[in-house]
Parts: structure tokens; C-alpha cells; sequence
């Protein structure tokens, strides 16, 4: 009989199916904003995109522009996550 891992056990996934398996980031509302503003200079209205397996937020500035910060997934491959970028 095969053993159907759940996403908590990831370990068992071979070498690409680690990303799928794994939780994706939970970072902050609070943390998102202090980042973008220390790292990029940016403020405003944030909104979660949904994502199957990193973390997606729309930041829209009071001028009006939007900007998107993805943090990626630490199992993704970083091939993968450059080509998404």
C-alpha cells in the first residue's frame, strides 16, 4: 500500500513535489508593510492575491500605482521562482 502524504508531510515528496506539498508563507499584514517600506519606500492598501503556493499582496499606493510583492515559497526551486519573476 502507498503512502498519500498531506501537506505537513512533505519530507516523503520527491524532489519537485516538496513546493506543492508545503504551506505556503504567512507573513504578517504588519510585516508586509514594514517591509515594503523599509526595502522599497512603498505605503498603501494592501490586498492578499490568491497563490497556490508562495504569498501574493497587491500594494496600491495613494498616487494610485500598484505594485505586487510575492514571497516565495522556501521549498521552491529557485530556477522556478526566477522564471516567475
Amino acid at each position: 500500500m502507498k503512502h498519500s502524504p498531506d501537506r505537513k508531510d512533505s519530507q516523503n515528496i520527491p524532489g519537485a513535489l516538496t513546493s506543492i506539498a508545503s504551506e505556503p508563507p504567512k507573513i504578517s499584514a504588519d510585516n508586509i508593510r514594514d517591509l515594503l517600506g523599509t526595502q522599497y519606500g512603498l505605503a498603501g492598501e494592501l490586498k492578499e492575491l490568491i497563490s497556490e503556493r508562495d504569498q501574493n499582496v497587491r500594494v496600491t499606493t495613494a498616487a494610485g500605482e500598484r505594485y505586487v510583492l510575492k514571497v516565495a515559497n522556501a521549498s521552491e526551486d529557485p530556477v522556478v521562482t526566477d522564471f516567475q519573476n
